[in-house]
């Protein structure tokens, strides 16, 4: 929902992201670039994929010439974790949620849709790769306080009993998500 939004937002203020991507130097400054393996999330398939790491976003390609890319994660509100070898791929580790599922977007018939993965697991060639992609990306990690502050009072909710002046306080503390998230896409 957040991704349809802020590309809804993209596409009503006339901003071109693809054209931005299609400019060869965007990524020249990139402090990450390199083939990885990807799990693919629905079918656990491994995917050999070139992986630019720039500005709080992990993007994703099946070529490193390609213009558009397959998919994109904002690195918000994740964790990276090592993970031992898992079918047949050595060396991996995983991008997880802090909250909920991954925020991320993918194109599909070249049309921008959201992702849906719980986690990301990705497989360097070697250990000094993996490391090195492990501190990149924790270094790029963003935090945003009001995700952080949705999820802590999500899960408060769903683990207190309800009874009468919890509901009528729950009801003056509600927090709308799109307005929240609406906010979030309008700060720099």
């Amino acid at each position: 929902q957040y991704l349809g939004q802020l590309y809804d937002k993209i596409i009503k203020n006339e901003i071109k992201l693809i054209t931005a991507i299609n400019t060869p130097s965007l990524f020249s400054s990139a402090p990450r670039k390199g083939w990885m393996y990807k799990q693919g999330g629905r079918i656990k398939t491994w995917k050999k994929r070139w992986f630019v790491l720039d500005k709080g976003c992990l993007y994703y390609f099946r070529d490193p010439s390609d213009t558009e890319p397959c998919g994109i994660v904002p690195l918000e509100n994740i964790l990276v974790a090592l993970r031992s070898a898992s079918g047949g791929r050595k060396f991996c580790f995983s991008l997880d949620a802090t909250t909920g599922k991954v925020r991320s977007c993918k194109y599909k018939n070249g049309t921008l849709v959201q992702g849906n993965h719980e986690a990301y697991f990705m497989s360097a060639s070697n250990e000094e790769e993996r490391d090195g992609w492990v501190q990149d990306i924790t270094s790029s990690i963003l935090s945003n306080p009001l995700i952080q502050l949705i999820g802590a009072r999500s899960s408060r909710r769903s683990t207190s009993t309800k009874s009468a002046v919890d509901e009528e306080t729950k009801e003056k503390d509600e927090v709308n998500y799109d307005q929240i998230m609406e906010m979030a896409i309008m700060c720099p």
